[in-house]
């Protein structure tokens, strides 16, 4: 059922899209296509499966995106009118996919988006303990071998 809402959101946003900007209306169709509804949703749906931490690494990598996919739009706006779409579109993908890989090397600490509320690196850093195992905490309940779902 969640599938069929992705694809009802997805649809609408570029019919409208598609509709108003082959009657030359651009602004009205860059704000369609800009409208955050499937970014809305996406946030809804992660916090309902994964909670609050989820969303905000989910929020931080989304930014991630945003310096190449500016580049992209630069590009095909720029080169459009020279090269044609096509040649522009795929110089547009490439550029944005190329600062892609090289911001996501760039990343400080790409595990830190794994932690999750409540939850703390171990001495070991190789694995994260929730606090309710961590011992010394007499009114939680130790255990010594935690499983995460």
């Amino acid at each position: 059922m969640k599938f069929l809402l992705y694809f009802i959101v997805g649809r609408l946003v570029v019919s409208l899209t598609t509709y108003y900007g082959s009657r030359g209306q651009g602004f009205t169709a860059a704000l369609v296509s800009m409208f955050p509804s499937v970014t809305v949703l996406t946030f809804v749906l992660i916090y309902k499966a994964g909670g609050e931490a989820s969303v905000i690494s989910y929020a931080k990598n989304l930014a991630f995106g945003v310096p190449p996919w500016i580049l992209y739009i630069i590009a095909v706006a720029m080169l459009c009118e020279h090269i044609g779409i096509w040649l522009s579109l795929t110089v547009g993908v490439i550029l944005y996919l190329g600062v892609s890989f090289c911001l996501g090397l760039l990343r400080l600490d790409p595990s830190s988006a794994c932690l999750h509320a409540g939850q703390r690196r171990n001495k070991n850093k190789e694995k994260f303990v929730p606090d309710f195992y961590r011992p010394g905490r007499p009114d939680r309940p130790q255990k010594t071998s935690p499983k995460f779902k």
